[in-house]
């Protein structure tokens, strides 16, 4: 790394002075940064000479830098050592806390170069890193002062304690990655918690009620759906693929059918699986009831010509359960 010192030259006299640098001796590691050309400085003026040293080898390294004929030549000394090679990792240790099972969340780490020459990095996750995965280019090179935010991923593959080592550099304390995982909540939000179709009248069409499943668990879960103890009367309307799969916060409706074809009670449940409750279905249909109801109990056409004639309307009801024959 090059270090550059500034030499300031005065005119004190009452002519011109007149300078032509040039490093005079074994100067290998020293050089003229500006300010070197032959000038021409006025009485009372100045002059600016930038010498660079950058040494080529360890230990002390010296030469002269030589102004002309009407100033003394000005000694330079320097000393060259190891540069420094140093870098970060933040934040260290990287924690990830509690992460559910089988999912993955994501930190951040930035990797920083404190040194005075480029800094290689090179990412070598120790044994025992299989639930981490580093995220981006496996090698990159910072220059001095220059910083990278990499990515890390943890999933842990089942309840338990997880702590990983990631190598980065040898100028680098090694990143101590932890992280800990816990058994996936399954929860329900089943609405209504039964269905009752209640009393129909016998042979009516079919009668849809909807059953509300929301998904309150950690994970995407799979229904199984099928009716227990199936009374033929009821069937799952919907939704056509019985494995139907919800995602966490989602919610699906189950549409269950009741056909009215047979007369008294009738029961089955409602199997949604996948740890959802089941729901009870009830419903009963009523005997066959014919009854009517008639507008009128005398219909007088009162004085009609003959030959004439008359029309009178007469409105009638069905108030049973069943079709008027």
């Amino acid at each position: 790394v090059e270090t550059t010192g500034r030499l300031t030259i005065v005119n004190d006299g009452g002519g011109t002075l007149y300078l032509a640098p040039q490093l005079v001796g074994a100067c290998e590691s020293f050089r003229l940064v500006a300010g070197g050309d032959p000038a021409a400085v006025a009485p009372g003026a100045t002059r600016n000479i930038t010498v660079g040293f950058l040494p080529t080898t360890l230990g002390e390294h010296a030469c002269e830098l030589s102004l002309g004929t009407d100033c003394d030549p000005v000694p330079l000394i320097g000393s060259g050592r190891e540069p420094i090679v140093s870098g970060t990792v933040s934040p260290n240790p990287l924690d990830f806390g509690t992460v559910v099972e089988t999912t993955t969340a994501r930190r951040t780490a930035v990797v920083m170069n404190t040194g005075e020459v480029p800094l290689s990095i090179i990412v070598q996750p120790q044994p025992g890193c299989a639930a981490f995965a580093f995220v981006g280019a496996p090698s990159f090179e910072l220059a001095p002062g220059a910083q990278m935010a990499v990515g890390i991923d943890f999933t842990p593959p089942a309840p338990g304690n997880y702590a990983c080592e990631i190598l980065l550099s040898d100028a680098i304390p090694p990143l101590q990655v932890t992280g800990a995982g816990r058994t996936a909540n399954v929860l329900w939000d089943v609405s209504p918690s039964s269905v009752d179709f209640g009393s129909v009248g016998l042979n009516g069409g079919e009668i849809v009620r909807a059953v509300i499943v929301g998904n309150l668990g950690d994970l995407p879960q799979a229904l199984e759906l099928s009716l227990a103890d199936p009374d033929s009367l009821f069937r799952i309307v919907g939704p056509a693929d019985p494995q139907p799969v919800v995602d966490p916060g989602g919610y699906l409706a189950v549409n269950v059918g009741f056909t009215p074809s047979v007369p008294g009670a009738h029961a089955a449940t409602l199997v949604l699986g996948g740890g959802a409750p089941d729901v009870p279905l009830a419903a009963f249909v009523e005997d066959p009831l014919p009854d009517c109801r008639v507008g009128a109990t005398l219909v007088d056409f009162g004085v009609v010509n003959v030959g004439g004639s008359a029309s009178r309307t007469v409105r009638v009801d069905n108030v049973g359960n069943t079709t008027l024959e």
